[in-house]
């Protein structure tokens, strides 16, 4: 994607308007308010796959800019619940989905680096932590989630892309893959090339 401007405009993103249950026929619920230190609280989704059961033990897929995880909106949607219902329940573990949408500030949660020299951002690193440590836990207090990283996967676009990238190398222990949908390599005058270059293989 293009480089945002001067004006410290964010790429365009959809913002939550409600529950998404309310406008997509899937079994998708909005499941309270996740407080995340630091950074404001907001409502979060949760996609269960077909045939799942409160009892049954699933990976998790952490998707950034949630409001986007599955319904199409001003910035298109990803139907993550669609890539899921095609794979094979045979040769595959159906992940449910927690998606989180962005606060207004999210340069300042999604960008580790600021933009650009002077730019908005910066934060991506406490988001990641507070996302491993907090709303980790919080997920696994409710859903019985596989122990260690590869219980859950970190997934976003653009700016959540990158910062989907930087937080599974970031947070090993929490984060046992990423699936980061065109990241927004250009912020920080391509700051998460050089990170990803000292970081173990």
């Amino acid at each position: 994607p293009a480089p945002v401007g001067p004006t410290g405009r964010s790429p365009p993103c959809a913002r939550p308007q409600g529950p998404l249950s309310l406008h997509l026929d899937m079994p998708i619920q909005t499941f309270g308010n996740l407080a995340i230190p630091g950074f404001p609280t907001r409502s979060v989704w949760v996609y269960s796959p077909p045939g799942d059961r409160p009892e049954e033990e699933r990976p998790f897929l952490l998707a950034l800019d949630g409001q986007n995880a599955f319904d199409h909106g001003p910035a298109g949607g990803w139907e993550l619940h669609r890539a899921i219902e095609h794979l094979d329940p045979a040769r595959h573990r159906l992940p449910r989905v927690l998606a989180i949408p962005h606060s207004d500030d999210r340069a300042d949660e999604l960008c580790p680096w600021p933009t650009w020299p002077g730019g908005p951002g910066g934060r991506g690193f406490q988001f990641i932590d507070r996302l491993a440590d907090v709303a980790i836990p919080w997920m696994r207090e409710r859903f019985r989630t596989p122990q260690g990283a590869l219980g859950v996967v970190l997934a976003g676009a653009s700016w959540g892309g990158m910062c989907a990238l930087v937080g599974h190398f970031h947070r090993p222990d929490a984060f046992g893959g990423t699936l980061g949908l065109s990241p927004a390599f250009w912020v920080g005058q391509f700051a998460t090339e050089r990170y990803l270059a000292t970081r173990p293989n």
